[in-house]
C-alpha cells in the first residue's frame, strides 16, 4: 500500500485523501457532511467549511507531532490534513487529531474508493456552480438546437490538475447522428463566461478517432487532449459559434 500511494499523483492523492476524510466522518461520527460547493472547499461538515489537504510528503517517516496545515490558506475554512506515515494515516482539523488509521485500513479504504463505494452527498443548498453551469449548458443547448444539432454538454473546473488526461466521460458511450459534445474546461472554480480556459468541441462520429493517453490514473481509458487536433479546440462561447462549422 506504501508504495501504491507513493505512486499516486497530486490529483488522484487528493482524490484518495478526500474519499478517506469522508468515510470516516460518514461512518465514524455523528457529523452532518453535505458536498463542498467547488469554491475552494471540499466539504461543508457541521456548519464549517472544510477544506481537505492530503500529503505523502512524510511517507518515509514515523508519525510526526500534529502542525496544522501551513500552504496558502483562505479565511473562514477548517484545513483538514489526511497525512501519510510510514506507520500510520492521521486524519486531523487544524491542531486536533480526529483518526489514526492503519495500513490495513488504508488497504480496504482504497479498495472502496477505486470502486467509488460511498454514501454519495448532496450540496447543503444550491450550488453556485452548479446553478452557473445549467444557465451556460441552456445557452449553448438552445442555439445549436436552432442549429438544427444536438448537444452533449460538460463541463470541469480543476482539468488543469488532470493535465493531458481528459475527464473519462469525454467520448460518448453511444453515437448519435447530428450530435457534438461540448466540453468546457474553465480556469477554476469560478464557473462563469468570461472564465473559460478552453471549449473543446467534435461531433459524435469524430470521438471515434480521438487520440487516447498510453496510461492514465486508475487505468480508466482517457483522451489525450494536448495531443487533439486544434479544429475541435475554441477560445469562447463566441468562438464556438462563429466557427463550429469546421467540425462538419
Amino acid at each position: 500500500m506504501i508504495q501504491q500511494v507513493s505512486e499516486l499523483t497530486a490529483v488522484s492523492l487528493g482524490s484518495f485523501g478526500e474519499f478517506i476524510y469522508k468515510v470516516q466522518i460518514l461512518e465514524q461520527t455523528k457529523f452532518k457532511i453535505y458536498k463542498g460547493h467547488q469554491d475552494r472547499f471540499d466539504f461543508h461538515v457541521n456548519d464549517e467549511l472544510v477544506d481537505v489537504k492530503a500529503t505523502k510528503k512524510h511517507l518515509t517517516k514515523k508519525t510526526i507531532p500534529l502542525k496544522p496545515y501551513t500552504g496558502k490558506r483562505v479565511p473562514e475554512r477548517i484545513y483538514a490534513q489526511v497525512e501519510f506515515f510510514s506507520d500510520a494515516v492521521r486524519i486531523s482539523h487544524e491542531k486536533k487529531e480526529m483518526f489514526i488509521l492503519s495500513w490495513d485500513e488504508i488497504g480496504v479504504l482504497w479498495d472502496r474508493w477505486k470502486k467509488n463505494d460511498a454514501q454519495k452527498l448532496t450540496f447543503k443548498g444550491k450550488s453556485p456552480s452548479k446553478e452557473n453551469a445549467k444557465i451556460i449548458k441552456s445557452k449553448i443547448a438552445d442555439y445549436f438546437s436552432k442549429q438544427g444539432i444536438d448537444t452533449r454538454i460538460i463541463y470541469r473546473t480543476v482539468q488543469a490538475g488532470f493535465g493531458k488526461e481528459s475527464p473519462a466521460n469525454l467520448k460518448p458511450n453511444e453515437i448519435k447522428q447530428n450530435r457534438i459534445t461540448v466540453f468546457l474546461n474553465f480556469n477554476d472554480h469560478n464557473v462563469s463566461e468570461d472564465n473559460f480556459h478552453s471549449i473543446i468541441a467534435f461531433t459524435d462520429s469524430d470521438s471515434q478517432s480521438l487520440p487516447m493517453r498510453p496510461k492514465t490514473n486508475l487505468g480508466v481509458p482517457k483522451v489525450d487532449i494536448p495531443a487533439m487536433d486544434n479544429r475541435y479546440t475554441f477560445e469562447d462561447l463566441s468562438d464556438l459559434y462563429n466557427n463550429f462549422s469546421r467540425l462538419k
